[in-house]
């Protein structure tokens, strides 16, 4: 099963959700036991996202994560 295009992704981290309502809200992402200091910038556009060609936008292949995606299974493409 296909995850769901991404709609926005961190301005520093490069993370990405599908969580509409946290555009332009502060990323909650956490490394080495500090939030991230980026905000999720908007990408929505259809064409700002690419299926990964690996496992095909599942985010897995077989019971393991992707690592191509890093189990996204979606590539931030806007130029």
């Amino acid at each position: 099963m296909k995850k769901q295009t991404p709609v926005a992704v961190c301005t520093n981290c490069k993370a990405y959700t599908t969580n509409v309502t946290s555009i332009n809200e502060r990323c909650n992402k956490k490394y080495d036991g500090k939030r991230c200091q980026g905000v999720w910038g908007s990408a929505i556009a259809p064409n700002d996202w690419e299926e990964c060609s690996t496992c095909h936008a599942a985010g897995k292949i077989s019971e393991s994560k992707c690592e191509h995606c890093d189990g996204y299974g979606w590539f931030y493409v806007r130029k």
